[in-house]
């Protein structure tokens, strides 16, 4: 973005003058400091409260001025302290109507402070207890008129425009104009909540507040029934609901608009209390008729079920009247998802209760519509580091994400809270869009996965610059892995939902993989949407701020290359710099609702470079004795911080004061990002790349798998493929194959899906009965023959405990099972080895073993070729090698079926 006439100057004739008045103002505030022998006024107190308050502390908007003096006369002033300094909360519990966006948290300097505590020990102060922002104005201008010979204030606001204009031209400070216009309130930025900000130094999640809520008067006789609890009826028909809303199956297809439909129409024909019915009419009517997405359908599930079937909970809806609905609305919107725009709940609710009396006539709510109005409601909140570390390793060591898929959905994690993309950016993301170079730079641009939500979101960011150095090495890893899986069709997903498939993720999806993990983490309701909030406030923090070192990840040489890359050499540029890695189109946008650190870079501005003043200066100013500064000061001249730690202790207490610079309660947790197991694609693609000539090293580089993981495949496979008849033949390859590693695929696709299947299979084997799947592939590789399909059986019982393993992994008609007969007795052999799996069929030949080595004969056992669903049963199959071919690759990815593992190492 360019700089050039981004904002035209603030100064004129008018703010001059009222500029040099303040100036005036607060030059004789501090040098009657040093002159002062009689006795001072109270309002003259009062006065330089509001005067420091303003231009050294920042606090320059009226009604917070007079909130203060208000405050700090009746005693009701909270000064809480964190590593970095006090601070005082405004608007800390917001009404709904006004979200909260109006909330403040103003840090004191610490000449402020001594003005405070100088107030604060006048014993007449109370009768500022009630003052005006007019009265206050008052005492203000007779200081102008006794002390300058300027012209009066007209007004708190042009008092406050002066302050702002004095701290932008003092060489000291130097205020960069955007902060001196959130110190007047021309623009506002909302503070991180209270919780949030105990935990960027490692502090416990704040504790969830609990109440009791209204309960509901039935027009019936008072029964028993707890309320507040939803019956078991009730949990079990939300499950259903929500099952039959889902927007992806269990292969991560996109389900079909109109079996969505259907399966609401077919849960709407089984027994339902009169609530259950309610909701699900409704929703029924939403999709069907007014076309609702399914992800809105979802929205409004979520907003009002819950609740709904709560409240309603073996009460007769039916019967209530109209003052008794109202009250059920109000309930509702208490018990509501939180975080949410109240506008957005009534909208809803008013939506459905509309619905409910025009179909079934059920009484309307007497106030429910216009009552709420539509607000801004801001999330304030910023997921400390450590939450978010332990939010990634928590989803890197579950043991359904140790794949591609998995490493992906980390990737989600990272890209989101370091680069601030949102999340309909990060889903979209192709193979296209990731820049194969130093920086790896990514593209944030509209295509076929999803529109950018305005032009100015078309952006790029370095990851090499953003991303930490553990991650971006886990960045580069996962994109060539997944760069080679999709070979030449760059235009796929970066970062798929599901294996084999080109879908992205779904809000739902990130909602149930991040947002419940976030919320139990945190202790209160996050979601996936506040690590983009996370990332645009650690990003003004690394350019703006040094106080916050514990809320950025990055090392002092990482920040530099950051701010060096954003160049922020100029203070005005930094709102637009920032605003441009967001993707907005209004800065405003950015520092109102995502820059949660504005406060903490005002107060940081503001007390840099301050001139260290005499002890009798600070005597004066906080009226206190000159034997406490003597005994906690060990110079004339002492520092700013030691001045806040000594007035922080008079004001809250020694205990408050030892959070001064504190620091963090535990050490930073490390990312632990557990190792990706590896797949038998990968074992797959490993081998034929080693077949081709590639070096160990550069498969490994290509595939991002552990090199000893790789050596030991490349090991068994060799071993494998030395596997010979008792003539001498190759047992699992062509006499003609040379150099062969990789097990031979079958050849048709059916026969591949089936295979898959299998392997499917052969993992939950693996967990539940290892040495028994270890048997069955020893077994099968070592009597299997490449010039035969099938594998002979002399011994009954090494039959039976082969199909006892082969069924947990096939059904009985994948298998042709054939006997040749011993001469004699061939009746009584077939029954002898029908008794093995009497779900098996088992034919006799016509060719008779005449051999009396083997008395029962000898039975063949053929894998069948899988049945085409569009052919006739009655269609004789032939025989396939997909089981051979499953057997030979686990064969490879399992170690324990041809090595013994001595110590930590594997030995043929």
């Amino acid at each position: 973005m360019t700089t050039n006439y981004r904002e035209t100057s603030p100064w004129s004739k008018k703010a001059f003058d009222i500029a040099a008045t303040f100036s005036k103002l607060f030059e004789t505030s501090i040098t009657d400091l040093a002159d002062l022998t009689g006795f001072l006024l109270l309002s003259e107190k009062v006065a330089r409260l509001v005067i420091l308050g303003s231009a050294r502390g920042g606090l320059a908007k009226p009604q917070y001025l007079v909130e203060l003096v208000r405050r700090v006369a009746t005693d009701s002033v909270e000064l809480q302290v964190c590593q970095i300094g006090c601070y005082v909360e405004f608007n800390s519990e917001p009404t709904t109507e006004e979200g909260n966006k109006s909330f403040l948290r103003w840090f004191p300097d610490p000449h402020t402070l001594a003005a405070i505590h100088a107030l604060v020990k006048e014993p007449k102060k109370k009768q500022f207890g009630s003052i005006t922002e007019k009265a206050l104005l008052k005492i203000i201008n007779e200081r102008v008129t006794k002390k300058t010979m300027h012209q009066p204030f007209s007004s708190m606001k042009q008092f406050c425009k002066a302050a702002s204009m004095f701290v932008m031209d003092s060489a000291q400070i130097a205020l960069p104009a955007y902060l001196a216009r959130f110190m007047t309130g021309e623009t506002s930025s909302v503070s991180i909540s209270a919780s949030s900000l105990q935990s960027l130094w490692g502090a416990t999640s704040s504790e969830t507040r609990s109440g009791r809520t209204d309960t509901l008067e039935s027009t019936q006789t008072v029964n028993t029934h707890i309320k507040g609890k939803p019956s078991i009826s009730s949990k079990s028909f939300l499950s259903r609901l929500r099952r039959a809303l889902r927007v992806k199956d269990s292969k991560g297809q996109l389900i079909q608009r109109r079996r969505v439909i259907d399966e609401l129409l077919s849960l709407n024909e089984c027994e339902h209390s009169l609530a259950e019915m309610l909701l699900l009419e409704f929703m029924i009517h939403g999709v069907r008729n007014q076309g609702w997405a399914i992800s809105s359908a979802n929205t409004y599930l979520s907003h009002i079920a819950g609740p709904w079937l709560t409240e309603t909970n073996d009460l007769a809806v039916d019967k209530l009247h109209s003052s008794q609905m109202t009250r059920l609305f109000n309930l509702l919107m208490k018990t509501s998802e939180k975080n949410v725009s109240a506008a957005e709940k009534a909208s809803i609710l008013n939506q459905f209760f509309a619905f409910n009396h025009k179909v079934f006539g059920l009484e309307l709510p007497d106030s429910s519509r216009g009552q709420f109005k539509s607000v801004q409601n801001v999330r304030n909140y910023v997921i400390s580091e450590t939450n978010f570390v332990t939010l990634c390793n928590e989803v890197s060591s579950n043991p359904d994400h140790q794949n591609l898929i998995g490493e992906g959905l980390v990737q989600c994690l990272i890209l989101m809270a370091r680069c601030g993309l949102r999340p309909s950016e990060v889903t979209k993301l192709r193979i296209k869009d990731v820049e194969p170079s130093a920086e790896h730079y990514i593209f944030i641009r509209e295509n076929q996965y999803g529109t950018n939500k305005t032009y100015s979101a078309r952006r790029k960011i370095p990851l090499s610059i953003m991303l930490l150095p553990t991650e971006f090495s886990f960045f580069k890893r996962y994109f060539v892995r997944r760069a080679h899986e999709v070979g030449a069709k760059r235009n796929y997903l970066l970062f798929p939902s599901c294996a084999n498939t080109n879908l992205p993720y779904t809000l739902a999806d990130f909602h149930r993989e991040f947002s419940k993990p976030l919320t139990r983490i945190c202790g209160e309701a996050v979601y996936t949407y506040h690590l983009r909030h996370k990332a645009i406030s650690v990003f003004q923090a690394v350019l703006c701020s040094s106080l916050l070192a514990d809320a950025i990840p990055y090392e002092k040489a990482q920040i530099a290359v950051i701010r060096k890359y954003f160049q922020t050499l100029v203070g005005r540029d930094v709102i637009y710099q920032i605003a441009t890695f967001a993707g907005h189109l209004s800065p405003e946008i950015t520092f109102h609702n995502y820059m949660h650190f504005t406060d903490t870079v005002l107060f940081e501005h503001l007390t840099k470079n301050q001139k260290s003043m005499h002890r009798d200066y600070w005597e004066s100013l906080a009226n206190v004795s000159k034997h406490i500064i003597t005994r906690r000061c060990a110079t004339e001249y002492p520092e700013s911080e030691e001045m806040q730690a000594v007035l922080i202790e008079l004001l809250c207490g020694k205990k408050a004061a030892s959070k001064l610079g504190q620091e963090r309660a535990t050490g930073r947790i490390e990312l632990q990002l557990r190792p990706r197991k590896a797949t038998y694609q990968e074992c797959l693609s490993a081998l034929k790349s080693l077949e081709r000539g590639k070096t160990l090293t550069q498969v490994t580089v290509q595939l991002g798998v552990d090199a000893a993981q790789l050596f030991l495949w490349y090991e068994i496979a060799r071993e494998l493929a030395g596997l010979s008849t008792t003539k001498g033949s190759p047992r699992l390859f062509p006499s003609a194959s040379k150099n062969k590693l990789a097990p031979i695929p079958p050849p048709s696709t059916l026969e591949q899906a089936k295979a898959d299947l299998i392997i499917e299979s052969a993992r939950q084997l693996y967990r539940n009965s290892k040495e028994a799947l270890v048997w069955l592939v020893r077994f099968v590789v070592t009597n299997a023959m490449n010039s035969h399909s099938y594998i002979i059986f002399n011994d009954i019982a090494t039959f039976e405990r082969f199909m006892t393993v082969a069924s947990q992994l096939t059904i009985p008609e994948d298998w042709k099972i054939r006997l040749d007969p011993p001469e004699e007795y061939a009746t009584d052999a077939l029954k002898t080895w029908k008794q093995a799996d009497k779900c098996l069929t088992i034919s006799m030949s016509n060719n008779p073993v005449k051999t009396r080595k083997f008395p029962l004969g000898r039975v063949y056992v053929h894998f069948l070729y899988p049945r085409d669903p569009s052919e006739k049963d009655s269609k004789p199959r032939k025989s396939s090698n997909g089981f051979k071919y499953v057997c030979h690759l686990l064969a490879i990815m399992i170690p324990e079926v041809f090595i013994r593992k001595v110590g930590d190492k594997y030995q043929i």
